[in-house]
């Protein structure tokens, strides 16, 4: 239970911080993610080490949609439908207790693909004129409930 509290309490400091925290803090942002969870810290970290990678492959530009605690063999649904120029990638990550995530992603109903890779960075490429998006999270695996995930869109 300790372990649900501090995960809410980091996902609402990280509400405020979480882009800020992505690149360059400021003092105020620091100052805010020394009080951030280390579940949350985790999560930021990773998509800290993305953002470079996904840059030099043609997507400068990013948004976390979705930073939540959920608990093994959970879905979380959240629906996307921004208009974007080119391809998107959505990218889950998640905390040191998670073994295993998964991602799906429906356009208006049907499968239009999906990471069901047995790791815990799933990654689905989708073609800019499928909208709008529905964009499963599942928690295949998580050894220390609840488990903290952050779901992000790369755009070209």
């Amino acid at each position: 239970m300790k372990n649900a509290k501090n995960a809410v309490r980091g996902l609402l400091a990280a509400s405020v911080a979480a882009a800020t925290l992505m690149f360059g803090a400021t003092a105020g942002a620091q100052q805010q993610q020394e009080e951030v969870s280390p579940h949350v810290q985790i999560v930021i970290d990773q998509f800290r080490q993305i953002v470079p990678m996904m840059q030099q492959q043609g997507y400068p530009n990013f948004e976390v949609i979705a930073l939540n605690a959920i608990n093994s063999g959970a879905t979380e649904t959240f629906n996307y439908t921004a208009q974007d120029n080119g391809d998107i990638v959505f990218i889950a990550v998640c905390d040191g207790d998670c073994t295993n995530l998964d991602m799906r992603v429906r356009n208006g109903g049907g499968l239009i693909g999906e990471d069901v890779l047995d790791d815990k960075l799933p990654m689905v490429q989708v073609n800019a004129n499928a909208r709008p998006l529905s964009v499963d999270t599942i928690m295949v695996n998580c050894t220390v409930q609840p488990c903290v995930y952050g779901l992000a869109v790369f755009r070209r």
